[in-house]
Protein backbone atom coordinates (compact mmCIF):
# COMPACT_ATOMS: atom_id res chain seq x y z
CA UNK A 1 0.00 0.00 0.00
CA UNK A 2 2.87 2.20 0.81
CA UNK A 3 4.40 4.30 -2.34
CA UNK A 4 7.41 4.56 -0.47
CA UNK A 5 10.73 1.90 -1.44
CA UNK A 6 12.55 -0.12 1.43
CA UNK A 7 15.17 2.02 0.87
CA UNK A 8 12.99 4.72 2.30
CA UNK A 9 12.58 4.15 5.63
CA UNK A 10 12.68 6.91 7.76
CA UNK A 11 10.37 10.30 7.79
CA UNK A 12 12.94 12.70 6.54
CA UNK A 13 13.44 10.43 3.68
CA UNK A 14 10.25 9.80 2.88
CA UNK A 15 9.20 13.64 2.84
CA UNK A 16 12.39 13.55 0.43
CA UNK A 17 10.94 10.95 -2.08
CA UNK A 18 7.71 12.90 -1.92
CA UNK A 19 8.88 16.72 -2.86
CA UNK A 20 11.27 14.85 -5.37
CA UNK A 21 8.51 12.56 -7.41
CA UNK A 22 6.31 15.69 -6.93
CA UNK A 23 9.04 17.93 -8.74
CA UNK A 24 8.90 20.71 -5.56
CA UNK A 25 12.17 21.92 -7.27
CA UNK A 26 12.89 25.53 -8.17
CA UNK A 27 11.89 24.82 -11.63
CA UNK A 28 8.92 23.28 -10.84
CA UNK A 29 7.81 26.00 -8.59
CA UNK A 30 8.49 28.24 -11.93
CA UNK A 31 6.94 26.80 -14.00
CA UNK A 32 3.43 26.65 -11.79
CA UNK A 33 3.72 30.65 -11.82
CA UNK A 34 4.41 30.55 -15.31
CA UNK A 35 7.59 31.95 -15.06
CA UNK A 36 9.86 30.77 -18.33
CA UNK A 37 12.85 29.10 -17.10
CA UNK A 38 15.26 31.44 -19.65
CA UNK A 39 13.87 35.07 -17.90
CA UNK A 40 14.52 34.08 -13.83
CA UNK A 41 18.09 31.93 -13.41
CA UNK A 42 18.56 32.34 -10.07
CA UNK A 43 19.34 29.12 -8.09
CA UNK A 44 17.75 30.73 -4.93
CA UNK A 45 14.57 30.53 -3.45
CA UNK A 46 11.69 32.41 -4.79
CA UNK A 47 9.88 34.51 -2.36
CA UNK A 48 6.18 35.24 -2.96
CA UNK A 49 3.80 36.78 -0.68
CA UNK A 50 2.25 34.37 1.77
CA UNK A 51 -1.32 34.04 2.59
CA UNK A 52 -2.72 36.26 5.60
CA UNK A 53 -5.76 35.44 7.35
CA UNK A 54 -8.86 35.76 5.51
CA UNK A 55 -7.74 35.88 1.93
CA UNK A 56 -9.12 33.58 0.00
CA UNK A 57 -7.31 30.37 -1.90
CA UNK A 58 -6.65 30.95 -5.96
CA UNK A 59 -9.35 28.43 -6.91
CA UNK A 60 -7.01 28.33 -10.41
CA UNK A 61 -3.74 27.38 -8.79
CA UNK A 62 -5.09 24.05 -8.08
CA UNK A 63 -6.04 23.69 -12.13
CA UNK A 64 -4.63 23.42 -15.01
CA UNK A 65 -0.75 22.35 -15.33
CA UNK A 66 1.65 19.78 -17.56
CA UNK A 67 -1.08 17.47 -19.28
CA UNK A 68 1.49 14.70 -19.86
CA UNK A 69 2.32 14.15 -16.16
CA UNK A 70 -0.86 14.68 -14.02
CA UNK A 71 -0.24 13.02 -10.91
CA UNK A 72 2.88 14.98 -10.18
CA UNK A 73 1.18 18.37 -11.20
CA UNK A 74 -1.41 18.30 -9.09
CA UNK A 75 0.94 16.66 -6.02
CA UNK A 76 3.78 20.19 -7.21
CA UNK A 77 0.46 22.57 -7.18
CA UNK A 78 -0.81 21.43 -3.53
CA UNK A 79 2.71 21.81 -2.25
CA UNK A 80 2.99 24.72 -3.52
CA UNK A 81 -0.65 26.05 -2.16
CA UNK A 82 0.19 24.78 1.02
CA UNK A 83 4.43 25.16 1.89
CA UNK A 84 5.44 28.32 -0.36
CA UNK A 85 1.41 30.16 -0.17
CA UNK A 86 0.58 29.14 3.44
CA UNK A 87 -2.85 28.52 2.63
CA UNK A 88 -4.77 25.38 4.07
CA UNK A 89 -6.45 22.83 2.14
CA UNK A 90 -9.57 20.05 2.56
CA UNK A 91 -7.63 16.72 3.86
CA UNK A 92 -9.72 14.95 1.14
CA UNK A 93 -8.19 17.59 -1.69
CA UNK A 94 -4.66 16.36 -0.76
CA UNK A 95 -5.61 12.70 -0.23
CA UNK A 96 -6.92 12.79 -3.20
CA UNK A 97 -4.11 14.84 -5.41
CA UNK A 98 -0.41 14.43 -3.24
CA UNK A 99 1.72 12.01 -4.89
CA UNK A 100 1.54 8.74 -2.08
CA UNK A 101 -2.19 10.23 -1.25
CA UNK A 102 -3.33 9.07 2.33
CA UNK A 103 0.50 7.87 3.38
CA UNK A 104 1.77 11.15 2.12
CA UNK A 105 -0.70 13.29 4.37
CA UNK A 106 -0.01 10.94 7.41
CA UNK A 107 3.65 11.91 6.82
CA UNK A 108 3.18 15.61 6.69
CA UNK A 109 0.92 15.00 9.92
CA UNK A 110 3.66 13.02 11.78
CA UNK A 111 6.56 15.33 11.06
CA UNK A 112 4.17 18.23 12.59
CA UNK A 113 4.24 20.07 8.93
CA UNK A 114 0.25 20.03 9.12
CA UNK A 115 -2.06 20.33 11.76
CA UNK A 116 -6.27 20.05 11.60
CA UNK A 117 -8.09 23.45 11.88
CA UNK A 118 -9.65 23.50 15.29
CA UNK A 119 -13.12 24.66 13.71
CA UNK A 120 -12.93 22.12 10.21
CA UNK A 121 -10.91 19.26 11.26
CA UNK A 122 -10.98 18.02 7.39
CA UNK A 123 -8.90 21.42 6.90
CA UNK A 124 -5.36 20.96 7.00
CA UNK A 125 -2.86 23.73 8.40
CA UNK A 126 0.43 24.27 6.94
CA UNK A 127 2.73 25.43 9.83
CA UNK A 128 5.98 25.14 7.98
CA UNK A 129 7.07 26.98 4.38
CA UNK A 130 9.72 25.41 2.07
CA UNK A 131 11.54 27.18 -0.47
CA UNK A 132 12.78 24.61 -3.10
CA UNK A 133 16.35 25.88 -4.35
CA UNK A 134 18.39 24.38 -7.06
CA UNK A 135 21.73 24.01 -5.60
CA UNK A 136 25.05 21.98 -6.03
CA UNK A 137 26.18 18.93 -3.41
CA UNK A 138 29.22 17.18 -3.01
CA UNK A 139 28.09 13.48 -2.83
CA UNK A 140 30.88 10.34 -2.98
CA UNK A 141 31.71 10.33 -6.75
CA UNK A 142 32.09 13.83 -7.04
CA UNK A 143 29.52 16.53 -7.73
CA UNK A 144 25.94 16.26 -8.62
CA UNK A 145 23.13 19.05 -9.75
CA UNK A 146 20.30 18.13 -7.51
CA UNK A 147 16.82 20.20 -6.98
Amino acid sequence: DSIFSSSEKNDAQQLRAVLHRSEFTNNGVKRVFGIAREKFTGCGPLFVQPAISGSSFPDTLLQGGDAENQETDASLRCLVALFLLGFSLPKSTLEARLVGGKSTVALLQRLGMLHPCEIDPDLLIPYVQLFPMDVNVLEEGGEKDIE
